[in-house]
């Protein structure tokens, strides 16, 4: 991992212990150095043993350290200069929450060797959100909680409630699903309810020959994600791709979800809701 968490890390224990404190964690947990390069990459364990050792040294619970470092690197990030990127992922707390992933390959210009998460919005209301966080890493789940709570307070000003709801493995990715809650007011954006409410009827009409060409990229799935129609920009990349089955054509990389029709038309609705 790069030494941008491992810092954050560092500068939670150092302001909330104070220095002497770290120095000792570092003794305890083993480590090499006292010190660490941002933009370095280390060992994927280093975090995970500060902590334990941490908990050792104040006896508490890893998981509240944890949540505790996610609320602060949240802090340490805008104090180390990413708060205008933060603030640009979305106009509301929703919409932040959709540009995760986004952020995360943004931050590859900087960080070409980072393995991200993804982040997925399954279900919405006014007050509620389902998210699906999925990583290879484990032991990040609370500290991911605490990141949550913290932008929502800090940049949209919402007191969030985050409940961890289950945990599910695909391979080797981990899949850590959460429920966040407010009382305050209601998301923006979110007054429609996507799964219960279909499309308002268009009042014209448009012929599919004036229609499609309008874009140089697209595909007309069935429910069966049958492609049953095609841009002259695919056909020319893969002159058999009319008529194959979505999945023996395309990959989705990100987010984690199973590919059904469900699934891919309600993220295409989130996506054009920003």
């Amino acid at each position: 991992m790069y030494g941008l968490l491992i810092v954050g890390v560092q500068h939670f224990v150092e302001t909330c212990y104070g220095l002497e404190c770290w120095l000792r964690i570092v003794e305890k947990a083993g480590l090499d150095s006292t010190t660490y390069q941002t933009q370095n990459v280390y060992s994927e364990t280093i975090i995970e043993r500060v902590l334990k050792a941490l908990s050792e040294e104040k006896g508490l619970c890893v998981n509240d350290l944890s949540y505790r470092s996610g609320l602060y690197f949240v802090t340490f990030t805008t104090q180390y200069g990413y708060a205008k990127l933060l603030r640009v992922q979305g106009r509301d707390f929703l919409n932040f929450l959709r540009n995760l992933d986004n952020l995360h390959e943004h931050l590859r210009f900087s960080y070409p060797k980072i393995r991200p998460p993804s982040f997925f919005v399954k279900s919405q209301t006014k007050d509620r959100i389902e998210l699906v966080y999925s990583s290879k890493r484990m032991g990040f789940s609370h500290y991911v909680c605490g990141q949550l709570v913290a932008i929502a307070k800090q940049f949209f000003d919402l007191d969030i409630e985050v409940k961890f709801l289950g945990h599910e493995k695909e391979g080797l990715v981990n899949h850590f699903t959460y429920e966040i809650t407010h009382q305050e007011k209601s998301w923006e954006g979110t007054e429609v309810d996507y799964e219960e409410q279909g499309p308002s009827e268009w009042s014209t009409t448009i012929q599919e020959d004036e229609f499609f060409p309008l874009f140089s990229f697209f595909l007309v799935l069935s429910r069966e994600l049958c492609i049953k129609k095609a841009s002259v920009s695919f056909s020319n990349l893969d002159k058999h791709i009319q008529g194959a089955h979505f999945c023996d054509k395309f990959l989705i990389a990100r987010p984690y979800i199973d590919i059904t029709f469900e699934s891919v038309s309600f993220l295409e609705r989130c996506n054009s809701s920003n």
